[in-house]
């Protein structure tokens, strides 16, 4: 059985990025949530806050060094949730499998730049691949053919 854990919260500082002796890069950053309650007359009150340290390992930690303090994200925590309390206070941490930017209350922008037509790949039902330049131009072709073959028809 697979378990998913998703965390939404606001990030409390940017994510901290460092490199292991290995070379591999870690970021860390701490997720600050509560719950929403109604009280007794009906109104909505924000619950105790809680936070939450993420460890984001290798691409994913080079990735959410963009982030600012205060964005709201959500987080795919791994399988190895840890709680630790240290007197009144309890530190839970956890691995991120991934992390999403939340559009609830924000925008959000991607940076990713689109690949050029020349380098996506269209594969048909036929098995057969074209490049999407080669296949648009094939598709106009058949396109002018179907129009010229195309006879008014007089009744």
């Amino acid at each position: 059985m697979i378990h998913s854990h998703l965390i939404e919260g606001r990030l409390a500082f940017p994510p901290e990025l460092r490199y292991t002796p290995n070379g591999n890069q870690v970021a860390t950053m701490r997720l600050l949530f509560n719950d929403s309650y109604r009280d007794k007359s009906g109104n909505w009150k924000n619950g105790k806050t809680r936070s939450l340290d993420v460890t984001c390992w290798r691409e994913l930690a080079e990735r959410v060094v963009e982030l600012n303090k205060g964005d709201l994200v959500l987080v795919e925590l791994g399988n190895d949730l840890f709680a630790r309390t240290n007197g009144q206070y309890t530190n839970i941490s956890a691995s991120a499998q991934n992390v999403f930017v939340s559009m609830r209350y924000d925008g959000a922008s991607s940076h990713r730049e689109p690949k050029p037509d020349s380098e996506r790949i269209v594969t048909t039902a036929d098995g057969e691949t074209y490049s999407a330049d080669k296949w648009a131009q094939l598709n106009e072709a058949d396109a002018e053919t179907e129009s010229e073959a195309a006879e008014p028809v007089t009744v």
